[in-house]
């Protein structure tokens, strides 16, 4: 955004917030959700106010006498300044979300202090939605735009990676006693200690080797054989191929104009925007993506007596149960929908699954699902040049759209923010990570291998009904438990954007969303064809650019082995840190952990020190805290050192793919961008 003379002006939506309201507190809620029974995060003026989490919010907000009333879907009054740091769509959970807002101090006094006003809202808010902590935030501070980092995981369920299983019970017939190994690697794994959270896990890559054994639990570090031929080794080389395909064609700064709304998609009238290639807003910055090579067996059921389990269900169905006996119909399923919910082998207590994770300082709308759907498509045999179409600016490419109720946002990191306030003297602010360190970090990471992962197996065994039959059963019940909600909803009625939620309007699914998925990807129609852009235009001089990069570190490398005088691992290019090939460079795998530069000498200036990168929200090979710990740490402080080359004069080269872009670059390039996500 210039003006005549060239210069850049300022973004009005930056400092609008730039003096806070008289006599107002700044107030931030880290938000915790299971989105399953929500339209998405964000308030939708032509819907309900509890169809979305931050309506359920708002009505807890008014009920603790936080603020005043609700007003078409919004909060009463023009002082709130009400704003979140990450989106979320249908069905998408969360965890370390944030949510601000402008509350008077009176009010914020008389509600006992931020402590209060958690304690409140949990109070009156539903299980599903949980606020893990309240904190005072400077005036100035907007979630969406001082949000730098952002981490999301997808939970794969094991028979995704199993072509050409669809189900569990394919798995079952594919690999004879699936289920079996399954409920004595999960119980081999507490034996161990080997846990997450309270779910037992196991490494896909110790789960091959035959020589280790985990029949002594006192040898902590082994995994049970399998044999030659099983579930265990497919899953490797599929693990081992989709984390090649995922490193070289999603991380780095790329265009992924392919990987949002379809541009001949029909959203029933929702506005949604298509991506242009040659714009920046196609343009992302991606760190890292993996699909962790580690198997979590969380809980689907308990164990009563000998082969008898109770099946353990979400916060979600129990609260879609309450509210349809508190509306007053059958709270029971029919046998017509009964039959339809996924059923698994007698004794069986834990389902398989690995995620699937991604950071990135700012995706597109359904940038991530699509993502994963494209990597599940090539996993089953769709050629893999069809990814480089994908992110060719010159062509327009159909690409498949995974399930939303797997996906969850882990992390919201805000570097930029934190950095600001640890510069001033005397401020009684924390930083975010300051402030989410500890019990909070604790409660998020609980809440996701908890609430979340049961939402989660709900939705992949079928027991969850259509999205449609829980907002009608929680109109009904808030109608009998909530009377005023009707006066906030007034509106609807002038609407012609308003459609009345109606049970069963759409019939039980047959099966899973993923099941569903899966079966369509073998008649996928990626439907490719050309884009014509200016030659001139950026997005095709940066395909040149990286072209003459890459061939340019090649002749290098050539050179240097041909000499012999230098490392030939890597070399440095006009500024730019290369290597061998840019696919190799790719591939470097995002937990290994880097070597940190050795102390100062005697006598040597000391350098900065690294600062505390706080929890990254992504999930390490590590089999203790301290070890995460470590990993995490080394990886923030290769990132630090490499944006900082004239602090660091020892800086490694090579850091997992980011291109030599730091946490500033990606503030200043994404800033201009918008939607945010």
């Amino acid at each position: 955004m210039k003006g005549r003379d060239g210069r850049r002006r300022p973004d009005q939506r930056r400092v609008s917030l730039a003096k806070a309201p008289k006599d107002h507190a700044h107030i931030g809620l880290c938000l915790l959700y299971t989105g399953s029974a929500f339209r998405g995060l964000q308030l939708q003026a032509h819907s309900p106010t509890c169809h979305t989490v931050e309506g359920v919010l708002l009505q807890a907000l008014k009920d603790a006498h936080i603020i005043a009333d609700v007003v078409r879907g919004r909060p009463d009054g023009d002082q709130h300044h009400f704003a979140r740091s990450c989106r979320t769509d249908r069905g998408v959970h969360a965890v370390r979300n944030l949510v601000s807002l402008f509350t008077p101090n009176a009010v914020l006094a008389e509600a006992g202090g931020l402590e209060g006003v958690r304690d409140k809202l949990n109070a009156q808010l539903p299980a599903m939605v949980r606020v893990a902590h309240v904190m005072l935030l400077a005036g100035n501070f907007i979630p969406r735009h001082c949000c730098n980092r952002r981490v999301y995981r997808y939970m794969l369920p094991l028979y995704a990676l199993l072509p050409p299983c669809d189900t569990w019970s394919a798995v079952e017939k594919y690999y004879p006693g699936f289920f079996a190994q399954l409920q004595e690697l999960a119980e081999l794994s507490r034996t161990a200690q080997r846990t997450l959270h309270g779910v037992p896990y196991v490494d896909v890559e110790k789960l091959v080797a035959p020589s280790t054994p985990l029949a002594h639990p006192e040898d902590a570090s082994a995994e049970p054989a399998v044999p030659a031929r099983s579930w265990v080794r497919d899953l490797q080389e599929r693990v081992r191929r989709c984390n090649e395909i995922a490193t070289s064609h999603f991380t780095l700064s790329r265009r992924y104009h392919n990987f949002s709304v379809d541009i001949d998609s029909n959203r029933s009238g929702v506005s949604a925007k298509v991506v242009q290639p040659n714009t920046d807003e196609a343009l992302r910055v991606i760190y890292r993506c993996e699909i962790l090579p580690r198997v979590f067996l969380f809980p689907c059921a308990s164990r009563v007596n000998g082969e008898t389990t109770q099946p353990l269900h979400s916060a979600s169905l129990a609260e879609y149960t309450d509210n349809m006996r508190t509306g007053g119909a059958a709270s029971e399923l029919s046998s017509a929908d009964a039959k339809f919910i996924t059923q698994l082998p007698a004794g069986t207590t834990a389902l398989p699954f690995v995620f699937f994770q991604i950071e990135g300082g700012s995706f597109l709308l359904n940038m991530i699902r699509k993502m994963v759907g494209s990597l599940l498509a090539v996993c089953r045999g769709a050629r893999e040049t069809i990814l480089d179409e994908a992110l060719n600016p010159e062509r327009r490419v159909t690409t498949p759209l995974a399930p939303g109720p797997y996906l969850y946002l882990a992390q919201s990191t805000y570097h930029g923010y934190n950095r600001s306030l640890s510069a001033l003297q005397g401020t009684r602010l924390l930083t975010v990570q300051s402030a989410w360190a500890g019990d909070v970090d604790d409660a998020a990471e609980a809440f996701a291998f908890r609430d979340i992962s049961a939402d989660i197996i709900d939705a992949d065994l079928n027991v969850l009904p259509p999205l449609d039959d829980v907002l009608a059963a929680r109109d009904r019940a808030l109608a009998v438990r909530r009377p005023q909600t009707a006066a906030e909803d007034a509106h609807l009625s002038e609407m012609k954007e308003y459609k009345p939620v109606l049970p069963s309007r759409v019939p039980w699914p047959a099966c899973s969303e993923m099941t569903i998925f899966l079966r369509l990807l073998r008649v996928h129609n990626w439907n490719v064809r050309p884009i014509r852009l200016d030659p001139n235009c950026k997005a095709l001089k940066e395909v040149r650019n990286r072209g003459e990069r890459v061939a340019a570190a090649v002749a290098k490398t050539e050179t240097v082995e041909e000499s012999g005088s230098a490392d030939p691992a890597a070399t440095h290019m006009e500024g730019v840190s290369t290597t061998i090939s840019a696919k190799e460079a790719a591939l470097v795998p995002c937990n290994a952990a880097p070597q940190l530069p050795p102390p100062a000498q005697e006598g040597e200036r000391n350098e900065t020190e690294v600062p505390d990168g706080g929890a990254d929200g992504w999930l390490y090979m590590a089999d203790s805290a301290d070890d995460a710990l470590a990993q995490r740490q080394a990886y923030f402080a290769n990132r630090w050192k490499r944006a900082r080359p004239w602090e660091f004069s020892r800086a490694e080269d090579d850091v997992c793919g980011e291109d030599g872009i730091d946490d500033g670059a990606v503030v200043i390039e994404t800033s201009r961008r918008s939607p945010r996500r």
